[in-house]
């Protein structure tokens, strides 16, 4: 962007983890104001509209590695994971 000229300023929500401490001279770096991003965006049903059928497959996927574990458990011998100070109690 600095080579062809052009200046970005970026709206970003008011988190913490939008905070730069470098600066950058073609990037403005725009904080909302706090509680307000919900209000501003346009976009929030849309992002909302991807963001859903995502963490569904990641729900998803969480079951199947749980579901996976259950029916490795008989295979564990009794004390097999406690001996390696897993699932021990303090």
């Amino acid at each position: 962007m600095r080579i062809g000229g052009r200046h970005i300023l970026l709206l970003v929500d008011n988190v913490s983890s939008h905070r730069m401490d470098e600066s950058l001279p073609n990037l403005k770096l725009h904080m909302l104001p706090p509680n307000k991003t919900a209000i501003l965006t346009q976009d929030a049903g849309r992002i909302s509209s991807f963001e859903a059928p995502i963490a569904k497959i990641q729900h998803r996927h969480i079951v199947d590695r749980f579901d996976d574990l259950l029916e490795r458990l008989p295979a564990i011998p009794e004390g097999g994971l406690s001996q390696h100070g897993c699932l021990s109690r303090a």
